[in-house]
């Protein structure tokens, strides 16, 4: 091999070696910007969860904090004022404005902070919102957000809460939670959890063919084996549950400091009749835009609304028997049906119809209470559609406590379904549904029946078609609407739809018991 061919051989060589470096110096390079990239990357994810950690703990002290200002605040006026007047913290700035409620975090060698975010509830609503913002100081770019809805249980979480056992018949269809402390009969369709706080318990009876004794906390009158085989996930028996978080036992006696603000709320702005001279109005007003309140002034108050208003007539007497008389026709009034009403004016004189000279139109409080110092007739329509109505009716008296609301003279109906119409009837005795209700009758909102039940009297040669409950039921006595105590008689009403309305469990109605703390109703990351 001459000269010349070794140079080229070296040369070739050369190239080779050059293109090898090169190529190896990209792998290389590429190596170590991925290897950085990914400590970085890890440095960031670090920070990352840090910041979350952060957060997560901004949150807890939130829940802290809650807890501790809410171990006080017993009455619905504490926690209404809690809202108002305490200067809750992370209420008054976002936590991207200057005056933002920030504090400072140092744990285990991390340092940074994090940020309080509160968006107060509505009026009368039991939700609220909490952000919780955190960083570290390593990276304060690095932010993460926690979001938390934080709730107040409710008397009308549920589609019925029965204080006292109760049955609903095998025509029954319901929509939502049942619970009673004591015991259920149930023998139609549920689409939700049917529970009772005892495992077992003493029937009364009342089921033609079966008589009273020791029965499982949820059980049927079908066939026996059908109690062997019940979805343990729908029937729960030694179920406890409570208004607050905690509570081991559903306490209805709990509404009276409800009752006794609304009363007081109710008067507020307006100058009612003295208690001497209930009944004459001169010089007296009875609502304004927060309230209304009614003094004990013959036998009741009905209230027939329509829309943004409501008539209201002063009843003078009302039919207390099975079959009240008018001249001779002895089935002209059924019972709890109004037979006349008291002059508007105070005057001497009645009606025989809630109109004319004894009927007074108010416009419907837009969130608030209507207090009956006696019983209360309710029907009509709440609201329209640009302008919704939030509103309670309660019936109670502080001396006597055997005040009733009386319903089924026409359908109680909102006039949208989206949560911007409430209603609620709070009879401090019964929710009692009168003799001559409606074939069909419907009843939107929450009822509350505090010493009494919800229901209506078996009458002989009576066989309404349906009922609906739109909302929630909740009664201390044995509930009951006719047919589902004695099936086999085929009395009352041949169906019952109980259908639960979601909106309650964010908007209660005005002065409707709540429990006074929190829980978490959900979590999650912005």
């Amino acid at each position: 091999m001459n000269n010349k061919s070794r140079n080229n051989s070296k040369g070739s060589v050369l190239t080779y070696l050059l293109v090898g470096m090169f190529i190896a110096s990209i792998l290389l390079v590429s190596i170590v910007q991925y290897i950085t990239s990914q400590i970085k990357y890890g440095f960031h994810n670090y920070y990352k969860e840090e910041a979350f950690q952060i957060a997560e703990s901004g949150m807890n002290f939130y829940k802290w904090y809650l807890a501790k200002e809410m171990e006080t605040r017993t009455t619905p006026q504490d926690v209404l004022d809690f809202w108002a007047n305490s200067d809750p913290i992370g209420t008054e700035h976002d936590c991207d404005e200057a005056g933002a409620y920030v504090v400072d975090y140092e744990y285990s060698g991390v340092s940074g902070h994090y940020c309080l975010e509160v968006t107060p509830p509505d009026e009368w609503s039991t939700i609220f919102t909490v952000r919780s913002v955190g960083w570290t100081d390593r990276e304060p770019n690095t932010k993460r957000t926690i979001q938390v809805r934080f709730r107040r249980p409710s008397f009308s979480e549920y589609m019925i809460v029965g204080n006292q056992q109760f049955v609903l018949n095998d025509e029954a269809v319901v929509h939502g939670r049942l619970h009673s402390n004591e015991g259920i009969s149930f023998n139609g369709t549920a689409y939700n959890v049917v529970s009772s706080e005892q495992e077992d318990y003493y029937y009364i009876g009342g089921i033609i063919g079966i008589g009273a004794g020791t029965k499982p906390g949820v059980w049927t009158y079908w066939p026996g084996e059908y109690n062997n085989t019940l979805d343990q996930d729908v029937f729960q028996v030694g179920k406890q549950i409570g208004t607050d978080d905690g509570a081991t036992h559903w306490d209805f006696p709990s509404a009276n400091a409800y009752i006794d603000f609304a009363r007081t709320e109710s008067q507020e702005g307006i100058n009612p009749p003295e208690a001497g001279d209930p009944c004459n109005p001169t010089g007296h007003t009875f609502c304004d835009s927060n309230g209304c309140y009614f003094t004990n002034c013959g036998e009741g108050q009905h209230i027939i609304f329509g829309g943004n208003t409501m008539t209201v007539c002063t009843v003078n007497s009302y039919c207390t028997n099975a079959f009240c008389t008018r001249g001779f026709n002895i089935f002209y009034y059924g019972k709890y049906s109004i037979k006349n009403y008291k002059m508007a004016n105070g005057g001497a004189g009645t009606c025989d119809s809630c109109s004319g000279s004894c009927a007074s139109t108010y416009t419907i409080p837009t969130n608030g209470a209507i207090f009956v110092e006696d019983n209360a007739w309710v029907e009509g329509t709440l609201g329209t559609s640009s302008n919704h109505k939030r509103v309670t009716v309660v019936a109670a008296d502080d001396t006597d406590p055997g005040k009733t609301v009386f319903i089924g003279r026409n359908n109680i109906t909102y006039s949208s379904y989206d949560g911007q119409d409430i209603m609620g009837l709070l009879g401090e005795n019964n929710i009692e549904i009168i003799r001559y209700s409606q074939n069909n009758l419907r009843i939107d909102g929450a009822v509350m029946a505090k010493n009494g039940r919800v229901g209506r009297d078996t009458y002989l040669l009576d066989w309404p078609n349906s009922v609906t409950f739109f909302g929630s039921v909740i009664s201390y006595g044995r509930f009951n609407v006719g047919k589902g105590i004695i099936p086999t008689w085929d009395v009352g009403y041949q169906h019952v739809y109980l259908n639960f309305d979601n909106n309650l469990l964010y908007w209660p109605p005005p002065f409707f018991p709540t429990g006074t703390g929190y829980t978490v109703d959900l979590w999650e990351e912005l």
